[in-house]
């Protein structure tokens, strides 16, 4: 079972509480969950780490289908309460919270190698659409914005 921190989160969302009951479960006790962690002032939904598979970032939509009204590569507009809002991709959402560790980790050698300051393991963007089935994903054409490999 994962490693999760803080032990007993007070999540946000049901798709928050729903991804990290199904993680705890399916991973070994070689990965560690942090719930909202701060990265400089930015608090990505999880972040989970294994010292064998390195670092994902996950990012959290409760969205359904039909409150997505538009998708462009930087930008979707979902509906919330009867209002069209804009919002940030969810996947350049991760993205960014990914270039901010990254540039914090190789400040410090202790994770990064000699060559060119590099860190030493992957830090992977992901997005989970707790209420969007796959074909609904399909439906939506997501994947010609999110690479499929990055849609939990």
């Amino acid at each position: 079972m994962a490693h999760i921190f803080p032990e007993k989160p007070l999540t946000k969302t049901d798709g928050e509480k729903e991804l990290i009951n199904f993680l705890k479960d399916i991973l070994d006790d070689s990965w560690y969950l942090f719930y909202e962690p701060l990265i400089e002032n930015r608090q990505p939904d999880i972040l989970l780490y294994s010292e064998m598979f390195g670092t994902v970032i996950i990012e959290v939509k409760d969205f359904r289908a039909n409150t997505i009204k538009s998708i462009l590569p930087n930008k979707w507009e979902i509906e919330v309460d009867n209002r069209i809002v804009s919002i940030q991709s969810p996947y350049l959402q991760a993205q960014s919270y990914c270039y901010k560790l990254i540039e914090i980790l190789e400040k410090d050698s202790l994770f990064s190698s000699s060559l060119n300051g590099r860190i030493k393991f992957p830090v992977i963007p992901v997005c989970y659409f707790s209420n969007i089935s796959t074909a609904e994903l399909n439906q939506l054409d997501i994947k010609r914005f999110i690479p499929s490999e990055n849609i939990l």
